[in-house]
This record gives structure tokens, sequence and C-alpha cells, in this order.
């Protein structure tokens, strides 16, 4: 047996085509689709102000912020290494924290679409990875799809 393989799935062929990959970049075309949808709405739900008050705050004084939300020099618990990224780059490129954090959101979900074919086709095929991502986004329901 190869190693990363899963005991009794047969390994996909080597080539990348046919239904299986039609479908799979089909769903991550809607989905992408929707995100960009998303955040061209922009109803932002739950802490995403909060989100963008911290790469706001961290916008203007990187390397010694202050509460984002306080007139506190007090630490804040979503000061990252990434909120500073994110910061950094709306700072270079002077664009509002909400625009950043949904630009940010867009690379997210490339990378995680990415990510998530890699790892599904290199533990249990090629076709998998459709599966994998019909799940992950069925299963999650409506309401993840609000933030």
């Amino acid at each position: 047996m190869a190693p990363g393989r899963l005991p009794g799935v047969s390994p996909a062929p080597d080539a990348d085509d046919g239904p299986g990959a039609v479908r799979y970049w089909s769903l991550v075309f809607i989905t992408i689709a929707l995100m960009m949808l998303q955040t061209i709405n922009q109803y932002w739900t739950g802490d995403f102000m909060e989100h963008a008050a911290v790469v706001r705050e961290l916008m203007r004084r990187p390397w010694t912020p202050r509460h984002p939300l306080f007139d506190l020099d007090a630490p804040h618990p979503f000061f990252s290494p990434y909120t500073l990224a994110v910061g950094l780059l709306a700072r270079s490129f002077r664009l509002h924290p909400v625009t950043a954090l949904s630009l940010a959101g867009l690379m997210n979900l490339v990378l995680v679409l990415a990510a998530l074919k890699l790892f599904a086709s290199e533990v249990a095929g090629r076709r998998s990875a459709f599966f994998a991502l019909l799940f992950t986004l069925m299963l999650w329901g409506v309401l993840p799809w609000r933030f």
C-alpha cells in the first residue's frame, strides 16, 4: 500500500479530467461566486466589524497599537500576525479596513479550496475532492455564509 492512502481505497487515475474534475471545478466556481456576491453585498454580521476595528488600528499604529474599541492602552484578543498582515497590506495599498478584510476573505477561500483539493486527493483519491467540498459546504448549513 502506498503511503498516505487509506486501506481499501484504490488510487484514482493520473489524469485529472473527466466528470469528477468538472464537478469539482463547477462547485468551486459556484462557491467563489457566492463569496464574491457576499463580499459585494457587504452584509456582515457577528464580530466582523470588531475585526475591521482591529485592522484599522493596526493600519494606524502597527507596532504600538491601542485598544481598537476603547481609548485604552490595553491589548485586544484579536491582535494577531494575520490581522497585522492585513493591516499592513491595507495601509500599503490605502484600502479601507472592511475592503481589506473582504479581499483577505476571498484569498482565504481560494487557499482553502486549493488545500482541500490537495488534501482530499492525497488521502482518498482525486475523485473524493468534489464530495469533500460538497459535504464541507452543505453540512455547515446556511448560517456561516452570513459571516
